[in-house]
């Protein structure tokens, strides 16, 4: 018999809501919204209501579309399953208090934490080598989103995944969430630290702990990024306007990052691996009409651990094991989408 801890319920706030005014000029919006920073970030908002019917939902940045609606997007290379695998590799500072813990502790704004920095500590000296030798002995290579903070931090494990040739994600400096105040800084620093390491420029983002402000996509198109991977919100590639020219939206996914699955629903070692049986089991039944993207996220931390990494290698096994998957990159994924819709102009899909 299993026994599982309820999860929190966690009460929405605006770091996990996504609105943005898309009618109205940078310059004519209303201050603290996408103008001065505010004196709070829950001060009320004035959001551009729809056009149509009696909604009064405040407008989305991503258009919505009903899958059913949706023109089937053609297979690539013959297999309708798309694997994206992405590695996140964190970096949390010793002199602060910790963003992420495994044990509670009496008070959080304490640093050192020394139990919970160890954690991620652990992750760094030994999760990371067995996790990349279960990538390694299946001839797959993850993207990988890291903080930039690990290119000097920890040079060793920045040199495994350069020379693993896997893609680099932009993930912030350190494991810490963008704000109004910091995000234009945040992003260049971490950008350009990725370009200088990799020699290339870094072409999908993912915010730490998924949080951005009303401004990041906007950003991040101004900083030369083609895909963003926080809005997990469909099964396929969609586009986001920006007032820099249009940004792709990977589908990431929630449902089957292993934060979700063990750090906040504090699931059993085989849930993550469950979780990808049943998804498969529901894509098989869609795969004929129309390709999938099937995003797992591992976090070097959380699955690194000895009980959670051979879940890992068989997630990667039972994928292996069919004939209709295809392992592609962020970035390969991100061309493939673009390359479909060629009408695309300068400013909206």
């Amino acid at each position: 018999m299993r026994f599982f801890l309820r999860p929190s319920i966690i009460k929405p706030t605006l770091a996990t809501t996504y609105l943005l005014q898309m009618d109205i000029d940078h310059d004519e919006r209303p201050t603290g919204l996408l103008g001065e920073p505010s004196s709070s970030l829950f001060a009320p908002r004035a959001f551009p209501k729809k056009k149509t019917g009696n909604s009064t939902m405040p407008k989305l940045r991503v258009p919505f579309e009903y899958g059913a609606d949706r023109k089937p997007l053609p297979v690539p290379n013959g297999k309708p399953l798309i694997v994206n695998l992405v590695l996140a590799v964190e970096c949390f500072r010793f002199d602060l208090p910790m963003s992420r813990r495994i044990l509670s502790v009496r008070d959080p704004a304490h640093a050192p934490d020394i139990p919970n920095f160890s954690w991620t500590e652990y992750a760094m000296r030994s999760g990371m080598p067995r996790l990349m030798k279960i990538f390694e002995e299946r001839g797959l290579k993850p993207d990988t989103c890291i903080n930039s903070a690990l290119i000097d931090e920890y040079p060793r494990v920045a040199e495994v995944l350069l020379r693993a040739d896997c893609e680099f994600q932009g993930h912030g400096v350190w494991q810490e969430p963008l704000t109004i105040e910091n995000e234009n800084e945040v992003i260049a620093e971490a950008t350009g630290r990725i370009k200088a390491f990799t020699g290339r420029q870094p072409r999908g983002w993912l915010g730490p702990g998924l949080r951005e402000t009303f401004n990041t996509p906007d950003v991040l198109k101004a900083n030369g990024y083609d895909y963003v991977g926080d809005w997990a919100l469909d099964d396929v590639p969609c586009w986001m306007p920006t007032a820099h020219g249009p940004l792709v939206v990977h589908p990431y996914t929630v449902e089957l990052n292993d934060y979700v699955v063990f750090a906040v629903e504090n699931h059993l070692s085989d849930e993550q691996y469950n979780r990808v049986v049943h998804t498969l089991e529901a894509f098989d039944r869609e795969l004929e009409a129309e390709p999938r993207v099937l995003t797992i996220p591992f976090h070097h931390h959380l699955v690194g651990v000895p009980h959670r990494a051979p879940f890992v290698a068989k997630i990667l096994d039972l994928l292996l094991e069919r004939d209709d998957v295809q392992f592609l990159s962020g970035s390969e994924i991100c061309d493939w989408f673009t390359q479909i819709d060629q009408s695309t102009d300068s400013d909206t899909p």
